[in-house]
């Protein structure tokens, strides 16, 4: 039971040192100059929005328990991450369907979100994946078009 309870710990500040060091990453990114790393005049990082290279984004889906025949779309969130739940609420007003990876409670989430933030230029919760493409942070406009753009899938 203690082994449990001590790699939940060292899950959760490894989590902790992760997100702290995208964070100064954000912050030296930003102030580098580099193009691909630096904020456009919407706000957006030129690779925020860019698919995930190497990254199956079907089989992530359906790994973490999403439906065949579903739009694959994957939101990775904490349970303390306020800007998770917003998100969370605005796409659920927009009928915008997604599937939840707690990043903290699945091991399986965890694996995956490590892929998905490995070229991102932060590691900011919530990152969404629409069809094995990234999305940082609160951007239910991007998200919603992206879900529209998917083809239509034939139920299983």
């Amino acid at each position: 039971m203690e082994s449990s309870s001590q790699n939940t710990g060292v899950r959760q500040k490894s989590i902790t040192v992760l997100l702290t060091l995208a964070c100064a990453g954000m912050v030296y990114l930003e102030v580098s100059g580099d193009p691909a790393t630096t904020l456009n005049d919407a706000g957006v990082y030129a690779s925020e929005h860019a698919p995930v290279p190497g990254l199956d984004g079907e089989k992530m889906f359906h790994d973490l328990g999403g439906a065949y025949g579903a739009a694959p779309v994957v939101m990775f969130v904490t349970p303390w991450c306020g800007v998770c739940r917003a998100l969370e609420a605005d796409l659920k007003k927009r009928n915008v369907p997604f599937l939840i990876a707690d990043v903290e409670k699945s091991k399986e989430a965890y694996r995956y979100y490590k892929i998905v933030i490995e070229q991102a230029p932060s590691g900011i919760v919530p990152i969404t994946v629409v069809a094995g493409k990234r999305f940082l942070g609160f951007v239910p406009d991007e998200i919603e078009q992206a879900v529209k753009s998917i083809p239509s899938t034939s139920s299983a």
